[in-house]
């Protein structure tokens, strides 16, 4: 009985993740003509802050790792690809 409720818990808190993650990514997407990228990467940190309040750091850790990985993919240049051109977007 116990495991399944870890399970239900760790379903739900990937759903918050997956949620927070595409929230700042629309959000990014959306302001991507107003504001640098690098800039609108902030908006990322709120998810982390979001799942870090909610749940705890290893959720938190999880949602930082995901989300660094999701602004290289849709707006670093080359896009949609796990590279980095410019070494100005390295940290």
């Amino acid at each position: 009985m116990k495991s399944r409720l870890s399970f239900k818990r760790t379903a739900a808190v990937c759903g918050e993740i997956l949620g927070a993650l595409a929230a700042a990514t629309a959000l990014v997407a959306l302001l991507e003509g107003v504001a640098p990228v690098a800039g609108l990467g902030v908006l990322y940190l709120l998810a982390v802050f979001f799942i870090a309040v909610r749940h705890g750091e290893v959720p938190a850790l999880a949602t930082a790792v995901a989300s660094v990985l999701t602004l290289n993919y849709f707006f670093i240049q080359p896009r949609h690809r796990l590279t980095i051109s410019d070494s100005r977007n390295v940290v």
